[in-house]
């Protein structure tokens, strides 16, 4: 699918693995330097290919 900024008329759906915030925070901070706290949610892939912005 072509990224585009106007996003899409159509209702996608993925499903992806809710994920240990432990692992989360290792697989972010050291790039983007955002810390994972504990509110937070965080799920996806980490080698990538599927998540909400696809």
């Amino acid at each position: 699918m072509p990224v585009d900024k106007r996003g899409s008329n159509v209702l996608r759906e993925v499903e992806i693995q809710v994920m240990d915030n432990h692992v989360c925070h290792s697989a972010y901070y050291p790039t983007y330097k955002i810390p994972i706290k504990g509110w937070h949610l965080c799920a996806g892939v980490l080698e990538g290919g599927k998540g909400t912005c696809q």
